[in-house]
């Protein structure tokens, strides 16, 4: 599996310092194939005029029924200044409408218009099918094998990230 040259040169520092280039390789074709796989998801999202974080809000909505900015942003993964524009454009767009809150007469509710109903359900289709065909030559069992693989990955992510934490 190739990957990216900035991996590849790492795997030749790892060779250099004595560090396993096995497991800097495998790292390297790990955050590549993450790097190609985001950067395909990204075009998918293209021919249909979205990217990611509008996608994402579009999604949230549509499980949610409607919701406040701040609480998109945070179901996102973003900023509020991000959701800000991704608003925006999509209440420009027309996929979403701002209406006041009758709980709150501060707040405002993020609405999905009728039109996002539709697009969003053709969009969502898309990628199930794009992301399902990923796996196709997998089998079950290989796939079980993947899953518990990178549960044991993000294990070992998370206690480094502890550590940094308590240093």
């Amino acid at each position: 599996m190739p990957i990216l040259p900035k991996y590849h040169f790492l795997v030749k520092e790892a060779e250099a310092k004595l560090f396993s280039e096995k497991k800097i390789e495998l790292c390297g074709q790990l955050l590549s194939l993450g790097a190609s796989l985001t950067e395909q998801c990204n075009r998918n999202l293209t021919q249909f005029g979205l990217l990611d974080g509008r996608f994402a809000t579009l999604l949230v909505l549509k499980h949610l029924g409607q919701g406040q900015p701040n609480h998109l942003a945070t179901a996102v993964g973003l900023t509020r200044a991000s959701m800000t524009a991704i608003l925006d454009f999509l209440e420009r767009n027309e996929y979403v409408t701002r209406v006041p809150s009758i709980e709150d007469r501060r707040a405002i509710n993020i609405v999905l218009q009728d039109r996002a109903h539709k697009e969003i359900e053709e969009v969502i289709d898309f990628q199930l099918a794009w992301l399902e065909s990923l796996t196709v030559d997998l089998s079950d069992i290989e796939m079980t094998q993947l899953s518990e693989l990178l549960v044991k990955i993000d294990g070992s992510l998370r206690k480094n990230e502890s550590k940094d934490r308590d240093q």
